[in-house]
């Protein structure tokens, strides 16, 4: 028992010097997805992600140098709201995300034929050979 208490004294530890990797946790984020089904946000029409604002820049520069004919990799694609705009302007979209609860509600909101959908572990592209690849792009993912 002593030593069960040890490891999570250490653990918390670890987790108060980093809040950061705490908080992009894949069990975080699943949670995160579980509440806002339960908000009134999901009668309103919403889907997850739209309570965060000002992509109009990010917006504008993926519009800027897309090229229908290259295929991109979405890193955090959370509930699929950028997604759909690069579904528009790539040939395919590799949506990826730490959270299955954030890769089932982009299935659910992004249903074109050109996306494919990837579960990372949070540390390597290992679905992804070098060069197979034209675009790389994140929003609201890296602090």
């Amino acid at each position: 028992m002593k030593s069960k208490i040890r490891r999570l004294l250490h653990l918390l530890k670890q987790i108060s010097r980093n809040i950061n990797y705490a908080a992009n946790e894949e069990l975080f984020w699943d949670q995160y997805v579980k509440d806002w089904e339960k908000s009134e946000k999901l009668k309103n029409g919403q889907h997850v992600g739209s309570e965060w604002k000002h992509e109009e820049d990010f917006l504008a520069l993926l519009q800027k140098y897309a090229a229908a004919e290259k295929e991109a990799l979405e890193i955090g694609c959370g509930g699929g709201r950028i997604t759909t705009i690069g579904v528009k302007l790539f040939k395919h979209v590799h949506a990826a995300d730490i959270s299955e609860e954030m890769l089932r509600k982009a299935r659910e909101t992004v249903t074109s034929s050109n996306v494919s959908f990837h579960k990372l572990d949070g540390f390597a592209l290992k679905d992804f050979s070098d060069s197979s690849l034209d675009f790389v792009y994140s929003h609201d993912v890296f602090g």
